[in-house]
C-alpha cells in the first residue's frame, strides 16, 4: 500500500513500512524502513533528523537554512558538490563541465496505469498487481530531471526502487553513476 500524507511517504507490505518525506529544503529525507508500524504525520517527527546546528566543519546547505546540512542527513538520495560527503547516488557530468547535483522535489504521483515501459528487468507476481510510486526531482542548477520510481507487492512483501535520469538540457550530458 502507497500512502502520501503531506510530505510524507509511506509504502507498506504485509509485514514491512519504508518511509520518507520531502524536507522544507526540497530534499528527501528517508525516514524508516523495517517491520510494519503505522507512520503518520502526527508521530513521524519523532524519526526525523534532529538538527538544532550543523556540527563541526560541515557545510549549510543554504544561507536561508542554516541549521541544515546535507553531510549527516539520511538522504532518500545524494548528489555531489553541495556537502554531502557519502559516495553519490548520481553522478553527473554537465557540457559545461560541472559535477554539482542538486536534485530537489518537484512532484510525486501514484501511477494506476501498470504497464511495462520495457526499459529495466523489473519484479513482478503472479497476479500482476502492485503499487507504483513516481517521485521527481528536478536538478536546482541544470534542466534534469530524476525520476525515482517505487514498486510496493503487498501481497508478497517486496519493495522496490528504481531510478531513471531524463536531460532536458540542450547539451550532452555524460551519466557516471546511476543507483537504483
Amino acid at each position: 500500500m502507497i500512502r502520501t500524507e503531506g510530505n510524507l511517504f509511506v509504502l507498506s507490505t504485509q509485514n514491512t513500512t519504508y518511509c520518507f518525506e520531502k524536507t522544507s529544503s526540497g530534499h528527501l529525507e528517508h525516514l524508516y524502513y523495517g517491520s510494519r508500524i503505522d507512520i503518520n504525520e502526527k508521530n513521524a517527527p519523532a524519526l526525523r533528523d534532529k538538527c538544532a546546528f550543523v556540527p563541526g566543519n560541515s557545510l549549510t546547505y543554504s544561507a536561508g537554512q542554516k541549521n541544515f546540512s546535507l553531510e549527516d542527513k539520511p538522504l532518500e538520495m545524494s548528489g555531489r558538490g553541495k556537502g554531502d560527503l557519502r559516495a553519490p547516488f548520481v553522478g553527473i557530468v554537465h557540457s559545461d563541465g560541472s559535477r554539482t547535483c542538486d536534485f530537489l522535489f518537484e512532484d510525486a504521483k501514484i501511477i494506476k496505469d501498470q504497464g511495462d515501459d520495457g526499459m529495466l528487468p523489473r519484479a513482478y507476481n503472479e497476479s500482476g498487481e502492485y503499487e507504483h510510486l513516481v517521485v521527481t526531482l528536478k536538478d536546482s542548477g541544470y534542466d534534469v530531471i530524476l525520476e525515482l520510481h517505487y514498486l510496493v507487492f503487498e501481497e508478497c512483501d517486496v519493495i522496490t526502487r528504481y531510478s531513471k535520469v531524463i536531460n532536458r538540457t540542450k547539451g550532452r550530458i555524460r551519466l557516471n553513476r546511476l543507483m537504483s
